[in-house]
């Protein structure tokens, strides 16, 4: 392999001997950063940026590429992608440069793309490489050689522990067999190829910043799939979303011709149009799509069942530096393309982004969001992340035509002053309007991922979409930040409706302040309290000096209410029985392998990064005695004898919240009465209906792989507090429950159909009145049902909000 000469010409690295293997083994990223460094201090054709750090604080690093002329001004190329963007005067001397990004090892144990990117970053270092100067003549070229650095060294670490020599292929061997929770995921087991638009991630927010900054032309992002499988190459499957322009889907086509034609000569197997469609918007391909680039999905048979070699089907032995080799040629495939058609590249990129400044595409020229709600504070600073541009109607009050998002209907829509306007008329208006798509048009219900995502329904924010163009003025979003609390108050209350307002209560229970719950209306003074208010009153606190411990929490985004008397000027006195004691619950989380990795890290990075408190994660194989918590959660997926001693820790006083999939688990305890709905579409007569071929479209039929729904909620249960009396949840599955007849249903399906995405039409066919939160007694405690994971993804924040009261909460309903 190429890399091996020319990478030890910068930097000796140890390999594992080939006369002995075979093989090369997988690098540690400590190695491909430290050759990353070295590459960039050696060479006039590189340059490196740090752009991150991973949460177990590895580099994340950005290599640059091109001719040294190049180089010396990528500040000024930068600059002249951005004004190309916005339509604004451009450096002549650059206009004929096109920016190409590629992408290797977005999940940590598909890691021969890494190695891959390692010969590439080599051969376009190479000043003797004929072929890397023609690409370079034409192209800046970025590298990110690792998107995932913790998940790939787990999966190294596992590796390196288990492998023999030499390898042995047989794929029942123990080093194909990766241990939970495998090294897919990044450090809080998240799918980083899932979080692209979300950007939940650190290393997704880090990645986005020099994304931005950069606005590449092409996009590669390269995996591994099933060992079995040969190698996938773009053009992409059905569906694609309705807003992927022809040219996208052109230049697609003609990477798979160059790539196809390079597969054929050394009799390479390969497919393409199945598989891996172009509509869930937050991929390493359809993002970068929505931002005006051409995105491409690459797939290399092997992950991590192939560990160093493995035998196929066939009988043949795949190793990595075959894998290594597809890559590195199907790599090289797509910059002959990019730089063959460089000026076509351009001048259609500049005619993206011009029409997108003159109104993107797609449902609505304009979205207003109404002033002081509280789900703005976390809405705009993501518009902030993805340059998406927002301000204040000017003039302001104008009346249009338009959609209401929370009624799910069209009706006539006015706005003030202070009203917050999103444009679609900007560059990146593309993105904007799939992320605001109220109903995704799905052309084959065969696809990838889910079908529904749109922010107002996500976030639970009014939201109006108008068909008129709104002249905009540019404002900055500020959070509020509470003053300080005089020593001596009354005591202070805090309103949880957004999300760093509950995030202070978990906080303030974290630091040993006791709080109560407010159940009725109180009027105090200048202060109107709803029900759902956290109170902390100075005689309830047995923390020294607990206005300075309040005051040493972070407030960012959190309004604290001074109360200076316990008197009520209306409604209930704060010495009320309706002031309801909270205390601070102990929470503890299912973990291990045991449960879903995927469903624990979205509650463990809740915890840390949204509350900013430690989580207990208990491992599900070594239970300890349950009786030290007063709340478990469990995540999806849940399974296993643990489920015994979490109903005995029920049946002794503690709340179990049960997620997703754990419903089903806790559905068979005795103690429980959540019955199943049975009112499912009888078989077909003719046991033959459904031939053989159709298969896959019959489970479509029968399936809900993503749909908003939208539900009735009991808007005076402590869970729903402060929340309307309609809310939206993200469905995954076609199970439905009955409602309970002796616990307390909170929300129920309130129709049959999704008010957006794609739900078979055989899939739940009467959903509407099923139960999607409950609380059931089970002996002396309780049970929470989600029937829906309300952290999918970490970005459906109105799931959040409802999972947050039932933790909080949970001593009081």
């Amino acid at each position: 392999m190429k890399f091996i000469s020319t990478a030890a010409a910068v930097l000796l690295m140890s390999l594992a001997s080939e006369s002995v293997l075979a093989q090369v083994r997988y690098h540690w990223h400590y190695e491909v950063a430290q050759w990353a460094d070295s590459l960039a201090r050696t060479s006039d054709r590189v340059s490196l940026m740090h752009y991150g750090t991973t949460p177990e604080r590895r580099p994340l690093q950005l290599l640059a590429f091109g001719l040294p002329e190049h180089i010396a001004a990528l500040d000024a190329i930068q600059a002249n992608q951005q004004a190309r963007a916005e339509g604004r005067p451009t450096d002549e001397r650059f206009d004929d440069l096109a920016v190409v990004w590629l992408s290797y090892d977005v999940h940590g144990n598909e890691a021969s793309c890494t190695e891959a990117a390692l010969e590439v970053m080599a051969e376009l270092a190479d000043p003797a490489s004929a072929r890397a100067e023609a690409w370079l003549d034409r192209l800046i070229v970025l590298v990110d050689p690792c998107l995932n650095p913790d998940g790939h060294d787990r999966f190294v670490h596992f590796v390196e522990q288990r492998s023999t020599v030499p390898a042995n292929p047989e794929p029942a061997e123990w080093s194909h067999m990766e241990p939970w929770p495998g090294g897919r995921l990044n450090h809080y087991l998240f799918d980083l190829n899932r979080d692209w638009a979300w950007a939940r991630q650190p290393e997704t927010q880090a990645r986005l910043v020099a994304y931005n900054a950069w606005l590449p032309h092409v996009h590669g992002d390269f995996h591994e799939m099933g060992y079995n499988s040969p190698y996938y190459f773009a053009p992409a499957a059905a569906p694609y979303h309705e807003l992927i322009t022809p040219w996208q889907r052109l230049f697609q086509e003609r990477v798979g011709e160059a790539a196809a034609a390079d597969f054929d000569q050394r009799g390479e197997r390969y497919f393409t149009r199945e598989d891996f469609d172009l509509f869930y918007p937050s991929y390493g391909d359809t993002y970068p799509i929505f931002r005006g680039a051409i995105g491409m999905t690459y797939e290399q048979g092997g992950g991590p069942r192939s560990a160093a070699a493995v035998r196929l089907e066939n009988g043949k032995v795949l190793d990595l530096a075959q894998r290594v080799k597809n890559h590195v040629h199907s790599s090289f495939a797509l910059l002959d393309v990019c730089a063959g058609q460089t000026p076509t590249l351009l001048a259609e990129s500049d005619a993206y982004f011009s029409r997108s400044r003159a109104g993107a595409p797609g449902a609505y020229g304009a979205y207003i969001l109404p002033a002081g709600q509280p789900q703005l504070a976390e809405l705009l600073p993501f518009f902030d992340l993805h340059g998406i541009a927002y301000g204040h109607a000017a003039p302001p009050k104008k009346a249009a035509a338009g959609f209401d998002y929370l009624l799910a209907e069209e009706r006539p829509i006015t706005w003030s002053a202070a009203d917050w306007v999103v444009p679609a008329n900007q560059p990146h208006g593309g993105l904007l309007q799939v992320l605001m798509d109220p109903d995704p048009f799905l052309e084959d219900s065969l696809t990838y991922d889910i079908t529904a995502w749109a922010l107002p329904y996500a976030y639970g924010i009014a939201c109006y979409g108008v068909d008129a163009t709104v002249d905009v003025e540019p404002a900055t979003f500020e959070p509020v930040r509470s003053d300080d609390l005089d020593a001596g108050v009354y005591g202070v209350a805090v309103v949880p409706r957004g999300a760093a307002e509950r995030a202070f209560v978990a906080r303030c229970n974290e630091a040993g302040l006791a709080g109560r719950l407010l159940t009725k209306p109180s009027s105090l003074g200048l202060h109107a309290l709803p029900a759902g208010a956290v109170v902390f009153l100075s005689a309830d606190q047995t923390v020294s000096d607990w206005t300075n411990a309040v005051n040493a929490l972070d407030r960012t985004g959190v309004e604290l209410l001074s109360l200076a008397s316990g008197h009520a000027t209306a409604g209930v006195d704060l010495g009320s029985d309706a002031l309801r004691w909270m205390g601070a619950p102990r929470i503890a989380v299912l973990g291990g392998a045991a449960v879903r990795a995927l469903s624990l890290g979205e509650i463990w990075w809740h915890f840390e990064r949204e509350w900013g408190i430690a989580p207990t994660i208990l491992d599900g194989d070594r239970l300890p005695d349950l009786k030290a918590w007063d709340v478990i959660i469990l995540p999806d997926g849940v399974r296993g004898s643990a489920l015994d001693a979490v109903e005995e820790f029920a049946s002794q006083g503690g709340t179990v919240i049960a997620l997703g999939d754990a419903v089903r688990a806790v559905s068979r305890w005795e103690s429980t009465e959540l019955t199943a709905a049975t009112d499912r579409p009888a078989p077909p007569e003719d046991p033959l209906a459904v031939p053989y071929a159709d298969r896959s479209r019959d489970w479509a039929s029968r399936s809900i792989e993503g749909a908003i729904y939208a539900l009735r909620t009991d808007a005076t249960h402590p869970i729903a507090f402060t929340e309307g009396e309609r809310a939206f949840v993200l469905k995954q599955g076609s199970d439905a429950w009955l409602p309970l007849s002796d616990g307390v249903n909170v929300a129920v399906y309130a129709e049959d159909r999704p008010v957006s995405g794609h739900a078979g039409h055989l899939a739940a066919p009467e959903l509407a009145d099923r139960l999607a939160i409950g609380v059931e007694s089970i002996g002396q405690g309780q049970i929470v049902y989600f029937m829906d994971n309300p952290l999918f993804r970490g970005f459906w924040e109105e799931g959040k909000a409802y999972f947050d009261r039932a933790i909080l909460f949970s001593g009081v309903y």
